[in-house]
C-alpha cells in the first residue's frame, strides 16, 4: 500500500478507518410516550495509520515531521492508492504517537491520526 501524508511516503502497517456521525439527541414526549429524536448533521471521516521507521534518526523522522506539522493546524494532503483504502484528500493531523524499542532509538512504530478537512 502506498500512503503519502504531507508529501512524506509512509511505511504503513495498519489502516483504521472511522466515520463518525455528528448528531444531536433531543428528548420528546408525544402522545403519552417518551422518545428521543436524533438529528444527523453530517459525518466526519478519520483515519489512523500505524507506521514504522528503521534506521531513521529522530531529527529525520516522519513522526517528528508530522508532529511538528500538527502544531500548525494546517491542512495536509493524504493519498492512499490501494483499495479499499483509496483516497486523495485534505486532512488535519490530530494526533501523533511514537513507540520505541529499548536500545533501538532509531527504530520506532508510530501512529498518526488524521481527520478530513471538509471545509
Amino acid at each position: 500500500m502506498t500512503v503519502t501524508l504531507n508529501a512524506l511516503s509512509l511505511n504503513v502497517l495498519n489502516v483504521k478507518y472511522t466515520p463518525e456521525l455528528i448528531n444531536s439527541v433531543t428528548d420528546k414526549w408525544s402522545g403519552g410516550t417518551y422518545g428521543q429524536v436524533v438529528t444527523v448533521y453530517g459525518r466526519v471521516e478519520r483515519w489512523s495509520l500505524t507506521c514504522d521507521e528503521y534506521n531513521v534518526t529522530w531529527a529525520n523522522s516522519s513522526a517528528k515531521s508530522l508532529s511538528d506539522t500538527s502544531k500548525l493546524g494546517t491542512k495536509v494532503n493524504l493519498t492512499m492508492t490501494e483499495p479499499p483504502h483509496t483516497a486523495n484528500l485534505n486532512v488535519y493531523i490530530v494526533k501523533v504517537e511514537a513507540e520505541y524499542e529499548p536500545g533501538a532509538p532509531d527504530h520506532r512504530i508510530f501512529t498518526v491520526e488524521v481527520q478530513e478537512a471538509a471545509l
